[in-house]
């Protein structure tokens, strides 16, 4: 097993990169805290059927069950890794948005716990899997930071399911979420599919500039030593 670890901000997150073998095999699952920031999440779904559709779920549970409004998280740049955006009308309609769910797969969704109706905040889009032997997609996660006043908090799920969001097998002991994240105090993920899912920080603009200024400095010194 290749153990990686990504920094940011002060935070290592690690990740198991495994083989993949079986698409639901039970590998150890890995949990971890979280700041706010930016997360890229890989997920290698090589062993589902080329040419077949599947569903992307997107889900915000308020834990309070009372539209408060504490937590927003948004995702953006989904890429299908060579798969085909679909429209449903069968067992699922979508691509849709519902209770406190906004926007589309092309421009990013935004999902906030402010439905009072429905509690959870959740987007569908179904796809077409590209006819390769090798298949991903990935987005970037950002977070808020905001705890609840609850006991429970509230909680982004991830899931990758049947064309008819009918349930495809992960080794999540209590459904078929393949990523998840509980907004205590501190944000905690679950990836509970190691040998299929990545979850890494994305640095930060200000850590871009100044690795950026780094670099113009270092080249500054290099040149005074040459004349």
């Amino acid at each position: 097993m290749n153990i990686k670890s990504f920094a940011a901000n002060g935070l290592i997150v690690f990740c198991a990169l495994v083989p993949v073998a079986t698409w639901g095999q039970a590998p150890p699952s890995a949990t971890g805290a979280l700041r706010t920031g930016s997360y890229l999440v890989n997920v290698d779904y090589s062993a589902l059927t080329p040419g077949s559709t599947y569903t992307l779920e997107y889900a915000l549970n308020d834990g309070s069950m009372t539209g408060d409004h504490n937590t927003t998280l948004t995702v953006s740049g989904i890429n299908l890794g060579g798969g085909v955006a679909t429209t449903s009308t069968t067992a699922a309609p979508n691509p849709a948005a519902t209770g406190g769910a906004s926007g589309a797969t092309g421009t990013g969704v935004t999902l906030t716990d402010s439905g009072t109706t429905i509690p959870t905040a959740d987007y569908l889009q179904t796809f077409t899997a590209p006819n390769t032997a090798t298949k991903s997609l990935s987005f970037t996660i950002n977070l808020t930071q905001n705890g609840n006043d609850g006991t429970t908090p509230d909680n982004f799920a991830f899931n990758l399911l049947n064309a008819d969001v009918s349930a495809l097998p992960t080794a999540d002991p209590f459904g078929t979420t393949l990523l998840t994240i509980n907004y205590g105090a501190t944000p905690q993920y679950t990836n509970y599919n190691t040998n299929l899912v990545t979850i890494s920080p994305e640095p930060s603009a200000a850590t871009a500039l100044l690795l950026g200024a780094g670099a113009v400095a270092a080249l500054a010194t290099r040149k005074r030593r040459r004349a």
